[in-house]
């Protein structure tokens, strides 16, 4: 039997079974359960009139935030069993609606207050909840309102479509700390008032699919791992920093996360330009990686990449295989490798960076005694638009990834594949906005 465990995870990922009882010793109340509270606030019983909100929060990282709990129903998620029973929880209500009424259900509205790493959580507890296609028709009446972190890569996703969604994510995260309490009972109020403000309209955030494939001693089955994700994709290394948290002492971990955003400091230029609060690397060496990826129209050059210096090459196929032929291999010790998401269309963004360390050695030999090194111009990375799928591996048979999906790390990994689909029925994430249609489904 295949077992995975993870640092934030004590209940199953995807394609795998549970090891780990559900774990409840950080709720909001000591001795209540998460279900007595969330029976608390939501009632045992869904009604026909008016909205149901709830808001998720790790309370236990954000101890800060508990001062919001008297207006805002929040329910503390400090791992991922918590966010996962909770929006079980919520999807049965609905459900049991269903079943006993002809008329529809009103909108359920689940907030989230948290970084990338609590927002993960809930995306991949919403595609395990709904994964039935017999629950397909309820995901109309689900919506999501998020107030992400303003360094966080889900931020930078949404930003701007919504200017008073931005103050309310900048008054939280930025400015609560030097608020009063006058302003502070405002700003809870107004968070507790915004579910009752969500109209039908929504924006259906495209979920991409990584599969991870899984080394020996990880699991003896090579079993695969299916994972959603909203945002990147990226390989890190076994030396990176990281932080668990409370789950960290499972036995075989199998997923980490990246330093926590208290703890990270700005990054020099030397460290890349990720954005605050995502995934930073301390080691810069980079892997050798072997990488394919096959673009949706047929490469050429100059056209997908920034850089001429590192051109790809075209693996060797016959004429008869139009689907190879397509097909870009490259080998090389990379320093960055990043899949995003497109934002305007359906596919996959490529960036990634590669060391010339031959070119380096060369031009060391070939100094005079005496001789200063002219120092280097930055490398600029290259980037490839419009990818269908990509698959990578470390070079060697023994070598390991470290693979970072939407700010959680996950190690023991052989290869991975990533494609900017999730494969069933559920395609997106539905949120909503604190201004009423500001964006259409």
């Amino acid at each position: 039997m295949r077992v995975m465990t993870s640092s934030f995870d004590s209940h199953s990922i995807p394609h795998s079974s549970t090891l780990n009882s559900i774990r409840n010793d950080h709720g909001v109340h000591r001795g209540v359960s998460l279900s007595e509270q969330l029976c608390a606030i939501l009632g045992t019983s869904m009604s026909s009139e008016g909205k149901e909100a709830v808001w998720l929060c790790n309370l236990s990282e954000w101890p800060v935030y508990a001062t919001l709990g008297g207006p805002v129903p929040i329910v503390n998620c400090p791992s991922f069993s918590q966010v996962r029973q909770t929006l079980s929880h919520v999807i049965n209500r609905i459900q049991s609606f269903c079943h006993t009424n002809s008329s529809n259900p009103p909108l359920s509205i689940v907030g989230i207050i948290g970084t990338d790493k609590l927002i993960s959580q809930v995306v991949k507890a919403y595609v395990e909840c709904l994964a039935h296609k017999s629950l397909a028709n309820l995901i109309n009446h689900l919506r999501f309102v998020v107030i992400p972190s303003t360094s966080s890569l889900f931020y930078k996703l949404i930003e701007g479509i919504d200017p008073q969604l931005d103050n309310l994510c900048r008054d939280l995260w930025d400015r609560y700390g030097d608020m009063n309490h006058a302003e502070k009972a405002a700003l809870a109020a107004k968070i507790a008032a915004w579910p009752n403000t969500v109209m039908s309209s929504k924006l259906n955030m495209p979920i991409g699919e990584a599969m991870l494939q899984l080394t020996a001693d990880r699991d003896s089955d090579g079993g695969r791992v299916f994972l959603p994700f909203l945002s990147e994709v990226r390989v890190g290394n076994q030396q990176c920093e990281i932080e668990n948290d409370d789950d960290s002492n499972n036995v075989n971990g199998f997923a980490q996360t990246i330093v926590s955003p208290r703890e990270e400091s700005v990054v020099s230029k030397a460290e890349g330009s990720s954005p605050p609060h995502s995934p930073q690397l301390r080691n810069v060496d980079g892997q050798e990686l072997n990488m394919d990826f096959w673009p949706n129209t047929p490469p050429q050059q100059n056209t997908f990449y920034c850089s001429s210096d590192y051109p790809p090459t075209t693996s060797n196929t016959t004429p008869n295989s139009k689907k190879e032929a397509a097909k870009v291999t490259i080998k090389a010790h990379f320093k960055t490798l990043l899949v995003s998401r497109s934002p305007s269309s359906g596919s996959l963004c490529l960036t990634y960076l590669k060391e010339k360390r031959k070119d380096k050695m060369l031009q060391k030999l070939g100094m005079k005694k005496g001789q200063k090194q002219k120092p280097e111009e930055g490398p600029i990375p290259s980037q490839v638009s419009s990818i269908g799928r990509m698959l990578c591996s470390a070079s060697g048979k023994h070598n390991e990834l470290t693979v970072i999906i939407d700010g959680n790390a996950y190690n023991g990994i052989r290869y991975f594949q990533t494609s900017p689909q999730w494969q069933t029925h559920i395609k997106s994430f539905p949120i909503a906005f604190l201004t009423p249609n500001v964006c259409t489904a």
